[in-house]
């Protein structure tokens, strides 16, 4: 699900690495098939990550439908 400004807000808990992407940081989105994107790390705030998807980079064979909207 997007908010109002296209963004995803991911919790941190379930992030794999050794730290919290920073602001302006390019992370891989993955859903429940192992289709993806790009997107950037717009803010961080407590234990959740904004991240705009970059929809030119999706790998399925359509987008989902919330980047149809």
């Amino acid at each position: 699900m997007l908010d109002d400004g296209g963004c995803s807000w991911l919790s941190r808990r379930f992030l794999r690495g050794l730290r919290t992407p920073r602001p302006g940081e390019l992370v891989y989105l993955l859903d429940g098939e192992g289709r993806g994107c790009v997107g950037s790390v717009e803010r961080v705030e407590g234990w959740y990550i904004c991240v705009k998807p970059d929809w030119s980079t999706w790998t399925g064979d359509e987008l989902p439908g919330a980047a149809v909207q």
